[in-house]
This record gives C-alpha cells, structure tokens and sequence, in this order.
C-alpha cells in the first residue's frame, strides 16, 4: 500500500459517502488522491481526507494553478501533483 494511490476521479461525484470512505480508507494506510481538482466546494470538503492532489495545468492557467494550491495548503496538508507539464514554460 505504500506504493499506491487511490484516485477519486474527476466524473465521480462527491457526497457524503464518498468522504466517509476515503476517511475509513485513509485511517487503514491507504493512500488517496484527486485528479483533475478544480477548487470546487466538493473537492474542498474532501480536502482533509486526501493524500495526495493532481491539477492538469493543461486546462487551467498559471494563475488559477496558484489559487488552487492557497487553497489546498489552508485544507490539508496533501501533496500537490501538476500534470500534463508538457513544456519548460507551464515547469
């Protein structure tokens, strides 16, 4: 488990059951993680129980990149993943 990571994707809708799960899952090692966060109240609420936090900076700017992750930082204490860095501008 210590190599793995869990992913809620981003079609997956979050609800109550949802982050009672990840919660259960998180106090058994699992390793949990958002793809494709979107600073959206459902991902907030989800914040606390995540270990890790994916943003595709290929469908966001530079600028919102750096909202999201103030947010992040104040919810939780996940790593952040970029995605997509396909270039040496969005690195």
């Amino acid at each position: 488990m210590k190599r793995i990571a869990l992913e809620i994707l981003e079609d997956i809708p979050i609800n109550a059951q949802i982050i009672t799960r990840c919660k259960a899952l998180k106090e058994l090692s699992f390793k949990i993680a958002i793809v494709d966060y979107a600073n959206r109240s459902e991902h907030i609420v989800l914040l606390p129980h995540v270990n890790y936090v994916k943003i595709d900076l290929l469908t966001i700017s530079l600028e919102q990149a750096a909202t999201y992750i103030a947010v992040i930082r104040k919810k939780s204490a996940a790593k952040i993943v970029a995605e997509k860095v396909e270039d040496e501008v969005i690195f």
